[in-house]
């Protein structure tokens, strides 16, 4: 227990420190998610090498000093992680002797998040390394314990130990895990299982299913404590012949000068194009939440582009046609 005096008197800082500028908190819990076959495991050792060498991840700056990264893997063997990692390395221009000494791989087989034993061995390990680490990698989360997934109690336990390790040892923990099955409608719920998921997460990063013949894939976020970025659209290119990968941005957030004004733009052609439409409508367009949705709105209604035509609880919002637009409609 904590008195409200001495969080006053804390020395905390003034902003959220990151790890990944507008991406990954210094502190927290996240994920990253996706379909199988989704890129999961190379965008995870693109961003190792990127944080340990000091690179950026999709154009944004990172920061982890001098710490440690912890990746802890239970899918593939030594040698093939070894291999992706030589060859992210040489995708980037990174010496991977400049940076092996601060990156530590545990390969798990049977571990169990829920078995005190198991946690303590994990612990021991951590305690060893120094300098501590700041990044904790699980690729993936369904190795690493034995609980129904869909089952909230049985879950809680496997997360809260998680986050644990992260308030204990300062650092962010970052769970790797698939995304649920395409529906009917052609679309997946980012994360496979328990809701408690979700609330779980300070950081959620997911690849949405994508066409299988195609190589493009859109990496979102939604951060509990920022403004959601806009969508980053990439690629991993892999050449077997010169034993390298890299990973290109496609389009989107490169330069990250004004993300915002994308989405705006976004949301007035969307609503141009359907006519009508709810909070909810724009918010599962853009992928992102209702804070981030509305804001955009709210901006469109005080340029005069929006109307709010909410009518009791049913929020309602149509585009504004210009001048120009109604003399093409005459």
């Amino acid at each position: 227990m904590e008195s409200f005096s001495d969080l006053l008197a804390a020395d905390l800082p003034e902003e959220l420190l990151r790890l990944v500028d507008g991406l990954l908190p210094e502190v927290g819990c996240g994920f990253l998610a996706g379909p199988a076959k989704g890129r999961k495991t190379w965008i995870v050792l693109y961003l190792i090498v990127a944080l340990l060498s000091g690179r950026k991840f999709f154009g944004r700056a990172t920061s982890l000093g001098n710490a440690q990264i912890v990746y802890v893997y239970g899918e593939g063997s030594r040698a093939a992680i070894r291999k992706r990692i030589l060859m992210i390395c040489r995708g980037m221009g990174v010496d991977p002797l400049a940076i092996a000494d601060r990156l530590s791989l545990v390969r798990v087989r049977g571990l169990d998040l829920t078995c005190g034993a198991h946690v303590a061995r994990i612990r021991r390990k951590l305690d060893q390394l120094a300098p501590s680490p700041k990044l904790l990698i699980v690729d993936p989360l369904s190795r690493v314990h034995r609980a129904e997934e869909n089952s909230r109690s049985e879950m809680e336990p496997v997360l809260d130990e998680l986050y644990g390790l992260s308030d204990d040892y300062g650092m962010f923990v970052l769970v790797v895990h698939h995304s649920s099955k395409v529906n009917e409608k052609g679309s997946a719920h980012p994360l496979r299982g328990s809701s408690a998921l979700a609330a779980w997460s300070d950081a959620l990063l997911w690849i949405p299913p994508a066409k299988l013949e195609s190589e493009v894939r859109v990496l979102h976020a939604e951060l509990r404590d920022g403004e959601a970025p806009a969508p980053i659209t990439f690629r991993v290119v892999v050449d077997k012949g010169r034993q390298e990968a890299r990973v290109e941005i496609v389009s989107g957030t490169a330069a990250h000068e004004d993300p915002s004004a994308d989405r705006a733009q976004a949301v007035l052609t969307y609503l141009q194009q359907h006519g009508p439409c709810s909070v909810r409508a724009v918010r599962e367009h853009l992928r992102c939440n209702n804070t981030v949705a509305s804001g955009i709105l709210r901006d469109l209604i005080d340029d005069g582009l929006v109307a709010d035509e909410t009518k009791g609880a049913r929020q309602v919002y149509r585009a504004v046609a210009t001048p120009e637009e109604d003399g093409d409609e005459a």
